[in-house]
């Protein structure tokens, strides 16, 4: 039944599975984010780190932080939908740093940007990689099947061209 089906239905379909498998991901992951800082002075000491967020509102929550080998991690966790800025700064005032944070309507919260980085969002490139390498098998199949036939056609000079392409890509 499945051979039946057209190849655009069948790269439609695979398309939209995998956007509701990254979209699901991103939902379950992104209410929680990791912030680092590497390569921080080792004289710096957790407690002399000042950590801060812009607004009164309780937007995002700090659930651990750690200092270790000159790298500082920030997890936080979204409570609800908004924008706010976290200011890491310490008592000298020599490192000093604002980071735009936005949770989403779904609890899903982005750095630097409203559709910035967020956890689970490696997921979106590797569907785009299995959508790709699935058209290029439809496309090598298409291709040896018309090569058969006759090998003097203009579709397999673009399809040959196409196949180059998307290795490269």
């Amino acid at each position: 039944m499945f051979k039946k089906i057209n190849n655009k239905v069948k790269v439609l379909i695979l398309s939209i599975l995998l956007l509701i498998i990254s979209t699901t991901i991103i939902i379950i992951n992104g209410k929680t984010y990791t912030i680092e800082f590497a390569n921080l002075d080792s004289s710096y000491n957790l407690n002399d780190l000042i950590i801060e967020t812009s607004k009164k509102d309780d937007i995002i929550k700090l659930s651990n932080k750690k200092l270790q080998d000159g790298t500082l991690s920030l997890e936080i966790k979204s409570i609800k939908p908004g924008k706010t800025y976290l200011t890491i700064k310490n008592e000298d005032e020599n490192f000093y740093d604002i980071i735009p944070i936005y949770v989403h309507n779904l609890g899903v919260i982005t750095t630097n940007s409203y559709f910035g980085n967020c956890n689970g969002n490696i997921s979106i490139p590797i569907s785009i990689i299995i959508i790709l390498i699935y058209i290029l098998y439809l496309i090598i199949k298409t291709y040896r099947k018309n090569m058969k036939e006759t090998i003097y056609q203009y579709k397999n000079i673009a399809y040959l061209g196409i196949i180059i392409f998307l290795v490269f890509v």
